[in-house]
This record gives structure tokens, C-alpha cells and sequence, in this order.
């Protein structure tokens, strides 16, 4: 990723090198911009891809079609470290000691905010949410993959 480009931008330019068709959005909801593609780990014809850029430089992503991120990034050669900018990546690394804490904070309050809304009657949210949970997760396995 070159300086310039943000984890977004890394990710939709992999998705167009592996052949996906990808239509670019606009801010939406929280995010400061959005995107549909076709996802790689399934083979879909249709735009099961949902992508997004927070406020904080990180992308997001889920398959509504079901996909687990890791195999989303695997089939275009990223991991989930990419999915967020170059200084936050490189603070979650510097300390083998600390893998794991700062997503295990970010799993559990998605976890929270996905109940509340549940609670709410909220269930687009509380999909959202739960995709952030997944996503923390599988960012945790792939840091300790990375310092194993």
C-alpha cells in the first residue's frame, strides 16, 4: 500500500486485480465512503460485497453471502492487518505482549452495541455490528499467526 492510498483503496484496487467487479459509493451511514463488489472467496456474479471506510482510515467488509473475512482477504492476497492504516497496524504489533487486547475491546463492544439492537429492534445495525465482532476476531487470529 503506498502512502498515498488508504486500506479502502488497497482493498478495492486487489479485488479489481483479481478480475471482481467493483462500484464505488459514497458516505453512507457512519462511513465516510462505501463500495460493492463481487466476492472473491465465493465466486458471485452479483455484488455480495459490502465495503466500507470508517471515519478512522480502517475498511471494513462483509459478505452477504456468508464469507468469513480471512477468506475474503485470502482469495486476494491481503490479511486482515491490511484492512487498517499503516500507524495504527504498526502500534498493534510493536509488543508481542499486547496482541489481542485491543481487538478483544473492540469484539466485545460490538458484541454489546449487537444486543442493544437486537434490544432496539434494530436488526440492520445489529448485523453491522455483528460483522465487526467477526472481523475483530479474525484480525486477533491473524496477529497471532503473525508473531507465532
Amino acid at each position: 500500500m503506498t502512502l498515498s492510498s488508504s486500506p479502502l483503496d488497497h482493498l478495492l484496487a486487489a479485488l479489481e486485480r483479481h478480475g471482481q467487479m467493483v462500484r464505488r459509493g459514497g458516505p453512507r451511514g457512519g462511513a465516510v465512503r462505501t463500495a460493492r463488489a463481487q466476492c472473491p472467496a465465493h465466486g458471485s456474479r452479483s455484488l455480495t460485497l459490502s465495503l466500507c471506510e470508517t471515519a478512522e482510515g480502517a475498511a471494513l467488509l462483509h459478505c452477504h453471502a456468508g464469507c468469513a473475512v480471512d477468506g475474503v482477504l485470502a482469495a486476494v492476497g491481503l490479511q486482515p492487518v491490511d484492512l487498517y492504516p499503516a500507524r495504527a497496524a504498526q502500534a498493534r504489533s510493536a509488543s508481542a505482549a499486547s496482541i489481542g487486547i485491543g481487538w478483544r475491546g473492540v469484539a466485545a463492544a460490538a458484541d454489546q452495541l449487537e444486543d442493544a439492537a437486537r434490544n432496539a429492534g434494530d436488526p440492520a445495525l445489529a448485523h453491522a455490528a455483528r460483522g465487526v465482532v467477526l472481523q475483530a476476531r479474525a484480525a486477533m487470529r491473524s496477529e497471532r499467526r503473525m508473531h507465532q
